[in-house]
């Protein structure tokens, strides 16, 4: 006869283990979000310099300042263009 412990350490174990497992999804999802919108902003901000560098310390300073700055930034100028 097999019985199942519930509530045992095994139970805790496997709960650790799916919660780390969506903390891990998440933190992909979220790496992802943030690479993609780094991409668009230095996209845009090389459009005013050729200087990688500093084109950089800008994307990285409105980031901090906005994470979906230029995403809005994106849609605004999208608005415009119609």
């Amino acid at each position: 006869m097999i019985q199942a412990l519930v509530g045992g350490l095994a139970d805790l174990v496997v709960l650790v283990v799916v919660v780390d497992l969506e903390m891990m999804n998440l933190y992909d999802k979220m790496k992802s979000i943030i690479k993609e919108e780094l991409k668009k902003g230095l996209k845009i901000e090389l459009e005013q310099t050729d200087n990688i560098g500093i084109a950089s310390k800008i994307v990285k300073e409105y980031y901090l300042k906005d994470p979906q700055y230029y995403t809005k930034l994106n849609k605004i100028k999208s608005r415009r263009n119609k």
